[in-house]
């Protein structure tokens, strides 16, 4: 776990959970999550944090609709997250 050598234990014991949480039945959603995790969910609000839990609690289905924009959701937190999601690179 020499990766994130500025990361307490807890955060790394967490980020550990979430990255078998962000294995999904479809490839293209394991993809962004752990994209997401690695990427921006550490240095997120606690708001944001809590929303990206929340999406991962979420059918695949309904999951991968949102993140292509033909679903939405009205939860100014998650969507930030899937913002981010869809727009790696902001």
């Amino acid at each position: 776990m020499a990766e994130h050598p500025t990361h307490t234990e807890d955060e790394l014991i967490e980020l550990s959970k979430l990255r078998w949480h962000c294995r999904r039945g479809v490839k293209e959603l394991d993809v962004v999550l752990s994209n997401y995790l690695e990427k921006h969910y550490l240095n997120s609000s606690q708001e944001s944090q809590i929303a990206f839990k929340e999406l991962l609690q979420l059918e695949d289905p309904y999951l991968m609709s949102l993140v292509m924009d033909y679903d939405h959701i009205d939860d100014q937190h998650k969507n930030v997250v899937l913002n981010k999601m869809k727009n790696p690179f902001t």
